[in-house]
């Protein structure tokens, strides 16, 4: 017996008609294994998988005639023009030319579902692929093929779908598609929602008729929305007894991106202390209903306590009395809070060691608080007076118990035993940060900020002046090594390494500069 063999040859021409050479693409062009009874037809798509963009295709389908037949093509994904022709099909080639106008194509496609007709009583054939892809430009995009095999089924027939509905095919979540499928017999079934041969969502049990399913295009897996895109739905009824089955994956569902809706706010940071007339700066970020951040929203801040701190409407709080508060920041219905304590403590520790001690105040000290006698005034200096160091003058200062203790100053005091001293300072909210006049040569000088701040940024309004910084390690008795302006080795003598809060230090400067203070 002759064997005649059908070539079908899908054209899907892009929007020019030449083909030109393009940067290689990997796409896959595929069909899957049916089986059928003889005398049974069944639709199966011929798939374009993980296109990375395609304006058309040239696939070529090669089976046995004795075994199965082609009778028919419908268009698939490429929607520009689909034209078969059926003319040459008693020679052995069927041939569809399909084109999309002006785009390419991504995602998994249909390129084209045809019918299948069992010819044959028995027996099985290759249903064997050959493509050449293209761009919509024209030009020839790389592809490989995944080929599948046709049998027909001897005995008991196999089950077919009788009914296969999907409810609307184009979904913006969170609406819901139904799925609708019966088939000829009772058999074990699986409805599966598939992207890039991935399973998103499935359902799965036994029925002629199942229930209808209803997807609202989410992932089974944490029920957050899937990205827009195609989504291949994969019926698969199978006999349990004879293990003969069906299979169709023809049908698609597009899920479009809903519009973004404010769902959440989040305000930082989610708590604060503050000493009052201290401030703290609150941001915001919007987040809508799948986690992702928005930009553009306007936010209406308040406090739920304005007789302790208020806010204004660019989120700087200001602490106004001993209390608690509430921060909120609102856009409709949707708010985002923290919460606020606010606090009468302006104090402050400095920790004196055995021996001497290179020490400063990084604030102004309260009136009252503010004398050496009232900072220094309990410590037992074994007589050793308190030094301060006049650069202008070159020479050492000896510090009355009367003269003000101030910021930025370096102070030498000796302590013949460990020692916290409780530090008080100024609550006044119209005082002005410190400054301190430095000259040519080795200046006396301490942290204005009660936090630890790199000696770049602690210098900065002498940048262009200074050249060393030296601390003192009091509890070694020794001093630390020096940090080098405009050093960035990353070692100790970088200018990166901090300036400690309530510790004194030398620094060199090239030219006389005032050194303005970091916080009042």
């Amino acid at each position: 017996m002759t064997t005649i063999k059908i070539i079908m040859v899908l054209v899907c021409v892009g929007l020019m008609a030449f083909i030109m050479p393009a940067a290689a693409q990997q796409n896959i062009v595929a069909i899957e294994d049916v089986t059928l009874s003889s005398g049974n037809t069944q639709d199966v798509p011929i798939r374009l998988l993980n296109s990375t963009g395609v304006g058309g295709a040239q696939a070529t389908l090669t089976f046995d005639q004795s075994i199965v037949n082609v009778t028919n093509a419908v268009e698939g994904d490429f929607t520009g023009i689909f034209n078969p022709d059926y003319s040459d099909v008693n020679n052995g080639i069927l041939r569809v030319t399909c084109m999309e106008f002006g785009t390419d194509l991504t995602d998994d496609l249909t390129i084209a579902t045809i019918t299948l007709d069992a010819v044959g009583t028995d027996g099985s054939c290759d249903l064997g692929l050959y493509a050449e892809l293209t761009t919509s430009g024209g030009g020839a995009v790389s592809s490989s093929v995944d080929n599948g095999t046709f049998n027909v089924a001897t005995g008991p027939p196999a089950p077919t779908i009788t009914t296969y509905t999907i409810n609307p095919t184009t979904i913006i979540p969170p609406q819901t598609t139904s799925i609708d499928v019966e088939f000829s017999e009772t058999v074990s079934y699986r409805i599966a929602i598939e992207k890039n041969g991935t399973t998103i969502y499935d359902w799965t049990g036994t029925a002629t008729d199942p229930a209808v399913k209803t997807w609202d295009g989410t992932y089974e897996s944490n029920s957050t929305q899937v990205p827009d895109g195609v989504y291949t739905v994969n019926v698969t009824g199978t006999n349990t007894t004879t293990e003969l089955s069906v299979t169709d994956t023809t049908k698609t569902i597009i899920v479009i991106p809903s519009l973004p809706v404010l769902t959440l706010i989040e305000v930082a940071p989610q708590t604060a202390t503050l000493n009052i007339t201290e401030t703290q700066q609150f941001t915001t970020t919007a987040k809508d209903q799948y986690g992702n951040t928005m930009s553009g929203i306007i936010f209406t801040w308040s406090s739920s306590n304005t007789a302790t701190g208020v806010i204004n409407q660019n989120g700087l709080f200001t602490a106004n009395a001993p209390g608690t508060t509430i921060v909120n920041a609102a856009n409709g219905s949707v708010n985002g809070t923290a919460s606020v304590v606010m606090v009468f403590n302006a104090g402050y520790t400095l920790f004196l060691v055995t021996g001497w001690n290179f020490v400063s105040i990084p604030k102004k000290l309260a009136a009252g608080n503010n004398t050496v006698e009232a900072a220094f005034g309990d410590v037992n200096r074994n007589s050793h007076s308190i030094f301060l160091y006049n650069t202008s003058m070159t020479e050492w200062n000896m510090m009355n118990l009367t003269d003000e203790v101030k910021p930025l100053d370096g102070i030498w005091i000796y302590s013949a035993e460990s020692k916290a001293i409780p530090i008080t300072f100024d609550n006044d909210p119209l005082r002005t940060p410190p400054a301190k006049m430095l000259y040519n040569g080795w200046n006396a000088i301490g942290l204005s900020d009660t936090i630890l701040t790199s000696a770049n940024d602690a210098l900065s309004p002498v940048e262009d002046e200074w050249t060393f910084l030296i601390g003192f390690d009091a509890i070694n008795q020794q001093y630390q090594t020096t940090i080098i302006n405009n050093n960035h080795d990353g070692d100790e003598r970088d200018e990166g390494n901090p300036m400690n809060s309530g510790i004194g230090y030398w620094v060199y400067m090239k030219e006389d500069r005032e050194l303005a203070g970091l916080s009042a």
